[in-house]
């Protein structure tokens, strides 16, 4: 019977696992299924991060501010989408309804049924 080889883990993985699990904004269980990994090994990970040594949470703080950094992208891109839809609304108030449905562009990022509803 062959005996099967545990998967290992890279310290980098655990520290960022570890950091969202203490962020509280996603639960174990979504971020075990994210990683593939089970939830009891991201419960260890949690609880090992703080007895780690300098460098590694020097690296794991390294990794919370670059994920930092993605969710503010993220939200950067939502205000620009927002923002669009603003101007839409701002522009449709003042203009009648035959002009706003040539507004309606298929090449433009937002769906043509949410420019529709925008357009009035």
């Amino acid at each position: 019977m062959k005996k099967r080889q545990r998967k290992q883990y890279s310290a980098d993985l655990k520290a960022k696992v570890a950091l969202e699990t203490i962020k509280g904004q996603r639960t174990i269980q979504e971020i075990a299924s994210h990683y593939g990994i089970h939830p009891n090994m991201v419960t260890n990970w949690k609880k090992q991060l703080p007895g780690r040594s300098r460098r590694d949470f020097f690296d794991g703080a390294w990794l919370a501010r670059e994920a930092d950094e993605q969710l503010k992208a993220k939200f950067h891109q939502q205000i620009g989408k927002l923002q669009v839809n603003m101007d839409w609304l701002k522009k449709a108030q003042s203009v009648p309804v035959k002009e706003r449905l040539e507004w309606i562009d298929p090449t433009n990022d937002s769906s043509i049924s949410r420019q529709s509803m925008l357009a009035g």
